[in-house]
């Protein structure tokens, strides 16, 4: 079974609408953008050869990519914002955090699934991409 947006995004998934039009404004929608990651994760994973293991993982990468993405994003946006007599929107370093959290828990997983698929390599992978394990981030301020 292919992994699509139906299965990332709330109530079966765990990307929030919220979350994907903010880290992917251009996308019409909230399952377009977590399709976007859908997609890349599947480029990245398509040359695997056990079909649960790679479906596993292009699930666990998705999730890396989009929490970390939109950890990075409000780690480059400034706090706070106010548009007077409009809307006033403000952001914590701990949300980024928490998002990182989640981004590092998915990252460990795929990586341990990437080491299943390519047993015996020390950089845990040994695809045709010629990709290295993936660390992961810490967010420091």
């Amino acid at each position: 079974m292919a992994i699509d947006s139906d299965l990332l995004v709330s109530p079966d998934g765990e990307l929030t609408e919220e979350l994907l039009t903010a880290v992917r404004p251009l996308a019409v929608t909230a399952y377009a953008a977590a399709s976007e990651y859908a997609d890349a994760a599947a480029l990245r994973v398509g040359d695997w050869s056990d079909p649960e293991r790679r479906d596993q993982a292009t699930e666990a990468w998705a999730y890396y990519r989009a929490f970390s993405d939109r950890a990075q994003q409000i780690k480059n946006t400034m706090q706070s914002a106010a548009v007077v007599g409009e809307v006033s929107r403000s952001y914590s370093w701990r949300q980024a955090e928490l998002l990182q959290q989640d981004a590092n828990k998915w990252l460990a997983k795929f990586n341990q699934l990437e080491a299943l698929e390519f047993p015996g390599s020390s950089t845990g992978g040994a695809s045709t991409l010629g990709r290295t394990q993936s660390k992961p981030t810490a967010i420091q301020w």
